[in-house]
């Protein structure tokens, strides 16, 4: 019974989140932004809010998911006019 017990109620580590940090020089633009992907929804974030602002993704996410080999841009952030 402690064996059932013990192996039902481990918890197991679930890669989900990967965040980037992305600094952008030369020293008279020198900015700093995080962008967060989430693999568990598919969701991307970027602390320059550039989504939010204008309603499509940054060039900080598209830098993200080219060096994570993402070939295809999630449909959720397709504005519905380029569909």
């Amino acid at each position: 019974f402690s064996y059932d017990l013990l192996n039902n109620t481990t918890f197991k580590k679930q890669f989900f989140k990967l965040v980037w940090n992305i600094h952008i020089s030369p020293d008279e633009f020198e900015s700093r932004w995080m962008v967060v992907r989430n693999l568990k929804d598919s969701t991307v974030f970027c602390s320059c809010n550039h989504i939010g602002r204008h309603g499509y993704l940054c060039r900080h996410v598209f830098k993200v998911l080219l060096n994570a080999g993402v070939d295809t841009i999630p449909e959720e952030y397709i504005l519905r006019r380029w569909r």
